[in-house]
């Protein structure tokens, strides 16, 4: 009897917020595969330190043909959005 371990009853937590009411919606293959190929993006530019002016606005001009390309599997227009912005952030650091 030592031996065993009583599992802990948890309760179930209440959240107050009204969006865990809406159920979650299940993301597609489609946006989960462009999702990582954002984040390892993201990752590589986070990575890259150019001084030469040109080569980092080529860099800009490319990752934006990049992610309009990707932008154009996702479908929810927040989810684009976001995305772009963060992509804007990092080369602007």
């Amino acid at each position: 009897m030592a031996g065993k371990v009583k599992p802990i009853e948890q309760e179930p937590k209440m959240k107050n917020n009204k969006a865990s009411l809406i159920p979650a919606k299940r993301k597609s293959v489609k946006t989960m595969m462009f999702r990582s190929i954002l984040r390892s993006l993201m990752d590589s530019l986070c990575n890259i330190k150019i001084s030469n002016a040109n080569k980092k606005n080529m860099l800009k001009e490319t990752t934006s043909i990049l992610t309009r390309k990707i932008f154009a599997g996702l479908n929810d227009t927040n989810e684009r959005v976001a995305a772009r912005n963060r992509i804007v952030q990092q080369l602007h650091r």
